[in-house]
C-alpha cells in the first residue's frame, strides 16, 4: 500500500520565501565575479593597487631567477682605490684613453663609457681618446639637462653618433624597474646606453621607438663582474676577462656617481648606475626582458579568479578560510611559476583584490538576501502567533530583536506544551526527517515498542489497503498498530496498543459462537420438548422423561452460561473470590473423594499420591474448578477399568499437581488450541462446551501459576499445574 503523504504548505510559508540562490545560480555567480571584477579595475586604474603590486613584483623577481647567471659583460669601475692610485675625478683624457685602448688590446667587443665627457680637456688628450675610441664599438653617456635638452658627449668623442642616454625609469617608491628604449627631447631621440651595448653582440635585437623595457636585472648589479681600473692597467692578469665582452667603464666611488635602487638590489644600500647599465644589458642580451599584460588580458585573469570563490560557496556552503587561503596561494604560486619560465609578471595585487572583492560581494548579497528573507519569516511568524492583529515587521534593529525574543518564548511555551502534551498521550509518536534520523520520539512509543524505534522499523511490516491502512506488529507479546505517513522528505509513525481491542473483539465473537451454537443446542431441545408436551397426550411415565430431558437440558444450558460468565470474570479480573493462604493438599484431598463414586460407576480408579501440608495462597473455590475440571475430563476420555493418576508434590518454591489419564491421547496439532474458549479436539466424542479447559487456564493464571499438558496418542495425557508454594 502508499504511505499516505502530507505535501501541503508548511504553516506561515510563503512560494517566495524560499532560497534566492537556488533558482539561476550560476547567473549570481557570474554576475558577482563580475561586480568584483569591475571594482577591482576601479581600484587598479586609479592607482591604489600600484605600490602593493610593485612590492609583489619585485619580491616575486628576488625569489625567482636566484641562481648567479653568467654574461658577457664586464664593468671596469673607478672605485676609491682606483681614485687613491690615479688621483681625483675628473680624470685626465689621456687617463681615460689608456682604460679604453687596454680595453681593445684585450679583445673587447665593445666600450659603454658611463662618463659625462661634454667639456673638452687639453687638445691632445681629446685626440688621443677620440684616436681610442675609433679602434672599436664605442658608446657615450648622454643625459637631460635642466633646460629638457640633452648634454652630449663632446664632439670630438663622436657627439651624438656614438651617444646613447643613461636615464632609468624611477618610481614613486625609489626603485628602477624599467627603461626607454628610446628617449626623446626636441628633436633628437638617443637609444638606451644598455640596450645600444647589447645590439653589439647582438644586432638583430630590434629598437622600438617609445618602447619601454622591463628587464629582469639578472644577473644583478652586485653580481657583475667588476675590476677596478687601477688594477686593470697595473696588471695583466684581468686582460682576459674583457675578451669579446662588453665593457662598462663608470665610477663606483664613494660620494660619486649615480646609484639606483633596482628589485633585485640586496638590502637597502643603492647600486653604482654603471653597474645598473651593466646589469640590464646583461638581462636583454638573455631575453631576460619581463612582459606584462595588458588591461584586457588583466580584467579577464581578474574576473576568472573573482568566480572561483562563488564557485567554491556554492559547492561547500561556505566560505572556508583555508579554501580561500588556497587560491590565494595558488594565484602566487601561478605567478611565480609563469616569472621563472616565461618571464611573464602576472599581476597578482588586482587578481587577489578580486579574489577578496567577490568574497566580500557574495557575503553581502546574501546578507542582504538573508536579511529580506528573515523579514518575511519574522512577518510569517509574527501573523502565525497571532492572526488577528496585523502585524508588520519592525524596521529598527532593536525593534526586531524584541520581536524575536517574543516569538522565542511563545516557541518555547509551545515546545513545552507539545512535549508534554507527547509525554502524556497513550500512543506512541516517532518523527524522522529526510536523512532518516529520528527527530521526535515520546515516551509511550519506547514503551509500546520495547526499545527507540526508527524509520527503518516499520519498512517492513505490510499495510492494509485503504486510505487509513494501518500495520500489526507483535512486540513484547502486545499487538501494536502502525500509522506511517509521509511528512515532506520525512515521516511520521503513529502506534496504538490494540490488544485489548483486539481481545474485547475476540471475546465479542466467542459471545456470538456461544449464542449462535453453544446455546442454540440445549434451546432447540428445550423447544422440542416443551412442543412434544404441547401437540401430544402423554402417559405420566412419559411426561416425567419429557420432563427429566428438559431440566436436563436447563441445568446444562445453565452450567454452560454460568461458566462462560465465570471465563469472563477471570479475564477482566472482577471476581469476588479473595487470596488467602490455603492447604491444596487437604483441597485436592477433599475434591478426590467426591470424584471416587464418579470412577466407580465406570469401573475406573482414581490413584492419588498427594504430599501433605503443601500451603499455596488462593481461592479454594476457583481451584475445586480446576481439580473438578482436570479430573473430570481425565474420567470421561480414559475407558472403562483405566486408572487415573494424580500426584501433588512441593518442588523447592513451587507445588505441582499432576494429572495423568491413559486415554486416547491429544493430536500434537491441536496442544496449541486446547486451552481456547469452545475448541474441542476434533474426533473426540462426548458432550462438552469447550470451556473446561479455558476456565482451568484463566484460575491458574489469576494465581500467577502456569498449566501444561505432554499427550502422545494412544497413550494417553498427562496435564502438570505450577503454583507459587507458601509455609
Amino acid at each position: 500500500m502508499a504511505v499516505p503523504r502530507y505535501d501541503g504548505p508548511v504553516d506561515g510559508e510563503k512560494p517566495e520565501s524560499r532560497s534566492l540562490w537556488k533558482a539561476d545560480t550560476g547567473r549570481r555567480e557570474i554576475g558577482l565575479a563580475a561586480i568584483a571584477t569591475g571594482l577591482t579595475a576601479v581600484i587598479w586604474l586609479a592607482g591604489w593597487l600600484a605600490p602593493l603590486d610593485r612590492s609583489i613584483g619585485d619580491a616575486l623577481l628576488r625569489l625567482t631567477h636566484r641562481s648567479v647567471v653568467t654574461a658577457p659583460v664586464v664593468a671596469l669601475v673607478i672605485d676609491d682605490e682606483s681614485i687613491a692610485a690615479h688621483g681625483n675625478l675628473p680624470w685626465p683624457r689621456t687617463l681615460i684613453e689608456e682604460v679604453v685602448t687596454a680595453a681593445y688590446r684585450a679583445g673587447a667587443a665593445a666600450v659603454a663609457l658611463d662618463l659625462l665627457l661634454v667639456e673638452a680637456g687639453d687638445t691632445p688628450g681629446d685626440l688621443s681618446l677620440g684616436d681610442a675610441l675609433e679602434d672599436g664599438p664605442s658608446l657615450l653617456a648622454a643625459a637631460l639637462g635642466h633646460d629638457g635638452g640633452w648634454i652630449l658627449p663632446n664632439p670630438r668623442f663622436g657627439g651624438p653618433e656614438r651617444a646613447a642616454h643613461v636615464h632609468v625609469e624611477v618610481g614613486p617608491d625609489g626603485v628602477a624597474r624599467m627603461i626607454a628604449a628610446t628617449k626623446q627631447s626636441r628633436s633628437l631621440s638617443l637609444p638606451a646606453l644598455s640596450l645600444s651595448a647589447a645590439r653589439v653582440l647582438r644586432p638583430e635585437i630590434v629598437v622600438e621607438p617609445g618602447a619601454v623595457l622591463r628587464p629582469d636585472f639578472r644577473p644583478a648589479p652586485h653580481q657583475v663582474l667588476r675590476i677596478p681600473v687601477a688594477e686593470f692597467l697595473s696588471s695583466t692578469e684581468q686582460l682576459s676577462s674583457v675578451a669579446e665582452r662588453l665593457v662598462f667603464v663608470g665610477v663606483t666611488a664613494t660620494g660619486s656617481g649615480d646609484r639606483l635602487m633596482v628589485p633585485t638590489t640586496p638590502g637597502p644600500a643603492p647600486s653604482p648606475g654603471v653597474l645598473v647599465h651593466a646589469s640590464a644589458a646583461a638581462s636583454i642580451l638573455r631575453d631576460g626582458l619581463v612582459e606584462e599584460p595588458g588591461y584586457g588580458w588583466t580584467l579577464l585573469g581578474a574576473f576568472l579568479v573573482a568566480l572561483v570563490p562563488q564557485v567554491l560557496r556554492s559547492r561547500t556552503g561556505a566560505f572556508h578560510p583555508w579554501a580561500i587561503g588556497g587560491v590565494i596561494v595558488a594565484v602566487f604560486f601561478v605567478a611565480a611559476v609563469a616569472l621563472e619560465l616565461w618571464h611573464f609578471l602576472v599581476p597578482t595585487a588586482p587578481l587577489v583584490t578580486a579574489i577578496l572583492l567577490s568574497i566580500a560581494a557574495r557575503e553581502g548579497a546574501e546578507s542582504r538576501i538573508a536579511q529580506l528573507e528573515s523579514g518575511r519569516l519574522l512577518h510569517s511568524l509574527l501573523q502565525h502567533s497571532d492572526p488577528e492583529q496585523e502585524s508588520r515587521v519592525p524596521r529598527s534593529s532593536i525593534a526586531k530583536l524584541a520581536a524575536l525574543r517574543n516569538l522565542q518564548a511563545a516557541v518555547l511555551r509551545q515546545d513545552a506544551a507539545r512535549r508534554a502534551l507527547l509525554e502524556g498521550m497513550h500512543d506512541g509518536v516517532v518523527m524522522w526527517d529526510s536523512g532518516g534520523r529520528t527527530a521526535v520520539v515520546n515516551p509511550a512509543a519506547t514503551r509500546l515498542w520495547g526499545d527507540e524505534p526508527g524509520c527503518l522499523d516499520f519498512e517492513g511490516l505490510e499495510y492494509d489497503d485503504g486510505e487509513a491502512g494501518h500495520a500489526i506488529a507483535q512486540r513484547q507479546g502486545r499487538e501494536i498498530a502502525v500509522r506511517v505517513f509521509a511528512i515532506g522528505d520525512g515521516g511520521l509513525a503513529l502506534l496504538r496498543d490494540v490488544t485489548a481491542e483486539r481481545e474485547l473483539e475476540q471475546k465479542r465473537r466467542d459471545m456470538q459462537r456461544l449464542v449462535s451454537h453453544e446455546l442454540k443446542t440445549p434451546l432447540a431441545s428445550i423447544a422440542g420438548f416443551g412442543e412434544t408436551l404441547q401437540r401430544y397426550e402423554l402417559t405420566p411415565d412419559e411426561q416425567h422423561r419429557v420432563a427429566s430431558l428438559i431440566r436436563g437440558e436447563s441445568m446444562r444450558l445453565g452450567e454452560m452460561v454460568a461458566t462462560f460468565l465465570d471465563l469472563e470474570r477471570l479475564g477482566s479480573n472482577q471476581i469476588t473470590e479473595s487470596s488467602e493462604p490455603m492447604d491444596l493438599s487437604a483441597l485436592v484431598e477433599q475434591r478426590l473423594e467426591i470424584l471416587f463414586e464418579a470412577a466407580r460407576t465406570r469401573e475406573q480408579e482414581i490413584v492419588s499420591d498427594i504430599e501433605p501440608g503443601v500451603g499455596i495462597r488462593g481461592a479454594p473455590t476457583l481451584l475445586a474448578r480446576v481439580v473438578d475440571n482436570l479430573v473430570g475430563n481425565a474420567l470421561k476420555y480414559s475407558s472403562e477399568g483405566a486408572a487415573i493418576e494424580v500426584t501433588l508434590v512441593r518442588d523447592h518454591e513451587h507445588a505441582i499437581l499432576s494429572v495423568k489419564d491413559h486415554g486416547a491421547g491429544i493430536p500434537e496439532d491441536a496442544i496449541p488450541r486446547l486451552f481456547e474458549r469452545f475448541y474441542r479436539v476434533p474426533g473426540v466424542k462426548g458432550a462438552g462446551s469447550g470451556l473446561g479447559l479455558a476456565v482451568a487456564a484463566e484460575v491458574v493464571t489469576w494465581h500467577e501459576g502456569c498449566i501444561e499438558v505432554e499427550s502422545t496418542e494412544g497413550q494417553g495425557s498427562t496435564f502438570t499445574v505450577r503454583l507459587s508454594a507458601e509455609g
